[in-house]
């Protein structure tokens, strides 16, 4: 299912993976911060405008306003010139 999502339409995979990895519980900030940072990093200079704008249809939310909720101190600054940096 994965596959096919990321053939079809990878802003709407990769929104979909953020939206997923922020609502994971905070017991599991390890692998929210591992999915988080594997797909801002790797998509940063790719499609990061089209991935912010699938995510706030998926999420009714703004990307950054949901790390700034979700973070803080040096990863939400990392994450957030991640995603700003593309803008």
């Amino acid at each position: 299912m994965f596959a096919v999502r990321y053939a079809e339409n990878p802003p709407n995979h990769f929104a979909v993976v953020l939206r997923t990895a922020l609502e994971m519980p905070h017991e599991r900030d390890v692998h929210r911060h591992r999915s988080i940072t594997r797909v801002l990093v790797t998509r940063s200079e790719l499609d990061m405008v089209e991935i912010k704008a699938r995510y706030k249809e998926v999420s009714e939310n703004a990307l950054d306003a949901d790390i700034k909720t979700a973070f803080t101190g040096h990863f939400q600054d990392a994450c957030l010139n991640l995603i700003i940096g593309n803008a």
